[in-house]
């Protein structure tokens, strides 16, 4: 054998040697980023350095040593951060050290936890509401770096992503054939403190979910887990189905989304737009059955937490051909979180074109979503969409309509219900007087319905509308119209008085809701014809 070709087979032995003594490792890995620089890992060996023996462990190297081996199963490597206040990355900003990356990073593919909390001055973050969090310690700063993001590929289930300030990224975190991950805590497209202050947004999408991802969580249910999500040139957060994905040809189902701010300033109040819309879901045979502002709570209830949606340059929410199952559930959609903030989404709340069960609002008084201020209708339904139940829903100072179906304005009943289109175009209540006495309200009304085939049941749910409009600003209360013909519904007086007006919807078997009433009664104290 040739000196060469021992040396080479030495080479290989040693290779195999360490591939085999990493592959048995017993735990999973912690990488401690101390270091401001964009420069990879010297060897993948298990010791995160850019130079050998020089200690300095970079966020890309930390990436490359953690995509090298998988942890043990249910467990996840860490990288947490150490960066000395003498680093240059401090140099006139103090408060945060700013990481720019000169180059695309590796996709994250093994499991793994990144912790930008971590950082001295990191420690309130994460156990803070978004309007009380000091600024974020860590910026990843993608502006020198085309293409630089934070992505979650095959392999990585179960990782999470948190306490990180992403500036000018592209489409800053995205999660593509990966389940199961946590993206809590981040203020992405802002700067670290949460404001708008120079180039600050991401390219593209902030959070981008593609191909079979499922039960990702963006958000979260406690107090710290929101992200902060503004600026980006497409959407805040984007579920789009259409991307190509070889060889599962899936879309990003059954995800939630909750707890967040998106397209406004931390304060929840100050407009910072995003390009389209807040949150979108679209194109190819999904996606499906994601959920906006709710999740199972691992029994048989719900956890909750509302998302702040406001500013966006068109829709709120945008929800396209295809798309099924959607919750969206207890959110503010135009206005923050005390109903007062005038931050109106530059078209409507919510938008539905060509899908199917979809519902806004749900049967519980928490469900509710509340639309103010924005541009256009609360909920606009598309003419191919049906099955769209919207149930409980507040809604007030938007400037068109409530609710419309057909993107025409208000739709007026027809005989027999017979036409078709946006949610087969439900015929809405029509009240014929209100009384009120005796610390009642008894509201008489009927619904034209098909004689020969009246698709009853219908659930029937009373408003106080805004300010003489066809919008439902205060739930009264509900009532089942069983059969054809005038009926009386009676309710207990609640917050309201003579002189306010009163507007309904319906909702049938199929979860087609109406449009609101088109001339809302008032209050008297006799009856009112």
């Amino acid at each position: 054998m040739s000196m060469s070709a021992s040396s080479a087979l030495a080479r290989f032995s040693l290779h195999a040697l360490l591939a085999l003594t990493l592959a048995g490792q017993a735990s999973a890995a912690s990488f401690t980023v101390n270091v401001s620089t964009d420069d990879a890992d010297a060897n993948i060996d298990g010791t995160c350095e850019t130079i050998a023996t020089n200690g300095q462990c970079s966020l890309r190297a930390a990436l490359m040593e953690a995509n090298a081996v998988a942890p043990p199963m249910g467990e996840t490597h860490h990288i947490v951060f150490d960066i000395p206040p003498g680093d240059a990355c401090f140099s006139g900003h103090p408060d945060h050290c700013g990481i720019m990356f000169t180059a695309e990073l590796p996709d994250i593919v093994r499991p793994v936890s990144i912790d930008g909390s971590t950082q001295t001055g990191g420690s309130g973050i994460c156990s803070s509401a978004i309007p009380d969090r000091p600024p974020y310690p860590i910026v990843l700063d993608g502006s020198s770096a085309y293409g630089a993001k934070l992505r979650l590929e095959q392999g990585s289930d179960g990782s999470s992503i948190r306490g990180l300030n992403l500036q000018q990224m592209t489409d800053a975190i995205a999660i593509v054939r990966s389940n199961g991950n946590t993206i809590a805590c981040n203020f992405i497209g802002t700067d670290n403190s949460g404001s708008n202050s120079g180039a600050t947004g991401s390219n593209f999408n902030g959070v981008i979910l593609g191909c079979s991802s499922t039960g990702n969580i963006i958000g979260g249910p406690a107090v710290g887990d929101g992200n902060l999500i503004a600026g980006s040139e497409f959407d805040g957060i984007q579920i789009n189905g259409a991307i190509p994905c070889v060889p599962d040809n899936g879309t990003p189902d059954g995800n939630f989304i909750l707890g967040n701010y998106i397209g406004v300033q931390k304060d929840g109040a100050t407009p910072f737009p995003v390009g389209y819309s807040g949150i979108s879901m679209y194109d190819g045979s999904g996606p499906d059955n994601n959920r906006v502002g709710v999740m199972p709570d691992g029994g048989s209830g719900v956890l909750r937490a509302p998302n702040v949606i406001g500013g966006s340059t068109y829709d709120g929410i945008y929800i396209a051909d295809g798309v099924s199952g959607a919750v969206i559930s207890g959110n503010f959609i135009g206005t923050g979180l005390s109903g007062a903030e005038q931050i109106g989404n530059g078209s409507g709340g919510v938008y539905v074109d060509n899908s199917q069960s979809i519902l806004i609002g749900g049967p519980d008084p928490a469900d509710a979503n509340t639309f103010a201020f924005n541009a256009y209708n609360g909920v606009a339904v598309d003419s191919g969409a049906t099955g769209i139940r919207i149930q409980r829903n507040i809604m007030y100072g938007n400037h068109d309509i409530g609710i419309d179906l057909g993107l025409d304005g208000k739709t007026l009943n027809d005989a027999d219900d017979s036409d078709s289109g946006a949610n087969t175009l439900l015929n809405f209540p029509e009240i014929h007087g209100v009384q009120q006495g005796g610390g009642m309200v008894t509201i008489d009304y009927s619904v034209p319905v098909d004689t020969l085939s009246p698709n009853l049941p219908l659930e029937i749910e009373f408003y106080i509308a805004d300010g003489g409009t066809t919008q439902g600003a205060i739930l009264i209360g509900t009532d089942t119209y069983a059969a054809p013909g005038i009926k009386q519904a009676s309710f207990a007086e609640g917050s309201y008085s003579n002189g306010d007006q009163i507007t309904a919807t319906a909702t049938d078997s199929s979860g087609n809701t109406s449009e609101f009433s088109v001339s809302p009664m008032l209050f008297r104290d006799g009856f009112e014809d």
